[in-house]
């Protein structure tokens, strides 16, 4: 029997099933998508079919409620199109305070990384990033500590490297979790990454996996050219699909050879910063000490939970949380500012004496004002003491406080 005459029959079908109900519910949807695939009418077919019977009604049924179809012929077709809503609500404005979900963003790691949501993180060559989610998806297993609280989940790579390094590498640190290792021979088509996003959102929605991780970005997507904001476009807006089946998505890329500033490092186009929900930029800590094993983790993020700037240190077991950048650096300038009082006679200085003796260029010394209010909280804190009235026959000087000589 040819198509056209199956598609007679599947439209009669359609025109009977429950003609006396505008809206069906699920259950109707997957009886009569059922019926649709005895018909033996092609995929593309039977899915235009029951949407234009959906279309009847104002229920609202999206990809994701879709998927649990058991038309295969026509999940193919929907995955084909993509996401979509069957009766044409997507366009449909709402008051700000209905609009979304009310559900609580849910953090795997706190901040930095949530389900349904994109972060990027970007680096140099070599400067710690597969190191940094390595040690992430190490306490993804039970659960620790990365600069922020890290929580159970089940963890899917997706990396330019070969088996045996994640093997070698799981071994070491003992991860717990999948890797998709070079999953393409060369650089796939557009197409060929289609549908491998489809396969990865099936598995995220059969409950698979929490997090996929993409390592690096640029060697495994379609990006003929990184600095063109249509090729990275193409490339990155199938991504929306597995955040959308509530995973939560890493991407590894690579800052530029010229560093910038904002959130706008990574290398390429600005469109690929843009399109995540957090941005997190890995630096070294000091770049002129080469063996200096402290990071420093920037960020730029659509939410407020997310620290501005962390430092975490690698040992030999693992990432060290030394705290937010502002506070270590006050207490390394307190130590500087210690070192100075130290070498002064009288154990005392101004503050424009102890920005005169400031180690280092000029360039690198903190402002007067920087110095006034380190003192100043060093002094709340009895790690300086300040004498003087402050006024201008007698100015504010600080000294270190007096320690008692232990009895011998």
């Amino acid at each position: 029997m040819d198509q056209l005459k199956l598609y007679s029959n599947a439209f009669s079908l359609i025109a009977d099933f429950h003609p006396e109900k505008p809206d069906l519910s699920f259950e109707e949807v997957d009886e009569l998508a059922s019926k649709l695939e005895k018909t033996g009418l092609n995929s593309k077919w039977q899915w235009e079919l029951l949407r234009t019977r959906l279309q009847r009604g104002k229920n609202s049924y999206n990809s994701a409620e879709l998927q649990k179809l058991k038309n295969k012929a026509i999940l193919a077709a929907i995955e084909r199109e993509g996401d979509c809503l069957v009766n044409g609500n997507r366009w449909k404005p709402v008051p700000f305070h209905e609009a979304g979900s009310t559900e609580q963003v849910e953090w795997v790691w706190d901040g930095f990384l949530a389900k349904s949501q994109i972060s990027l993180l970007s680096g140099y060559p070599k400067a710690g990033k597969t190191t940094l989610m390595t040690h992430m998806i190490k306490l993804a297993a039970q659960g620790g500590t990365l600069g922020t609280s890290v929580r159970p989940g089940k963890i899917l790579v997706v990396s330019e490297e070969s088996g045996n390094l994640w093997r070698r590498r799981s071994a070491r640190f003992g991860l717990v979790g999948d890797v998709l290792a070079q999953p393409f021979a060369g650089r796939p088509t557009k197409e060929q990454w289609k549908q491998f996003i489809g396969y990865l959102t099936k598995e995220i929605r059969n409950d698979t996996y929490d997090v996929v991780i993409f390592d690096t970005l640029a060697s495994l997507a379609p990006i003929a050219d990184e600095n063109d904001s249509a090729h990275m476009l193409d490339a990155i807006t199938p991504l929306n699909s597995l955040s959308g089946a509530g995973a939560a998505v890493l991407l590894i890329h690579h800052i530029r050879k010229s560093d910038a500033t904002q959130g706008m490092a990574v290398r390429g186009s600005s469109a690929l910063p843009g399109f995540v929900d957090i941005i997190l930029e890995l630096r070294a800590y000091d770049p002129s000490r080469r063996m200096d094993t402290r990071r420093r983790l920037t960020t730029f993020s659509r939410f407020e939970e997310t620290p501005r700037e962390v430092i975490l240190e690698w040992t030999p077991t693992g990432y060290n949380t030394l705290g937010e950048a502002e506070d270590l650096s006050m207490a390394e300038r307190w130590d500087t500012i210690s070192d100075i009082l130290s070498l002064q006679e009288d154990r005392t200085a101004s503050y424009e004496e102890i920005l005169e003796h400031w180690p280092g260029p000029s360039g690198c010394r903190p402002s007067l004002r920087t110095i006034r209010g380190d003192c100043t909280k060093g002094a709340e804190q009895d790690i300086f003491v300040r004498v003087g009235s402050g006024r201008r026959s007698s100015p504010f000087r600080v000294a270190l406080p007096e320690r008692e000589t232990p009895p011998s």
